[in-house]
């Protein structure tokens, strides 16, 4: 069975956090559009983020699941 090719790409400042003040400033811009090419360029099919930064992007609501989504079972290309 052939595996998906996962590669970890992670933009986050020497302490590192991945949001803050820090991301407001010119050189973060700068950097986070390089991330943004790489997903791009690397035709990734999905990216992730951890639970704090995800209930940062939603304020905290919770998801609306569709009871009757269906989960694929193989989700890489061949």
């Amino acid at each position: 069975m052939e595996r998906p090719y996962i590669i970890c790409h992670i933009l986050s400042a020497l302490d590192g956090k991945i949001t803050g003040a820090f991301m407001g400033t010119k050189t973060a811009q700068t950097v986070s559009e390089e991330y943004a090419r790489f997903r791009s360029e690397y035709q990734a099919d999905a990216w992730l983020y951890g639970t704090v930064t995800t209930k940062e992007f939603t304020q905290g609501r919770k998801p609306e699941l569709d009871s009757l989504a269906e989960v694929p079972e193989r989700i890489w290309r061949d």
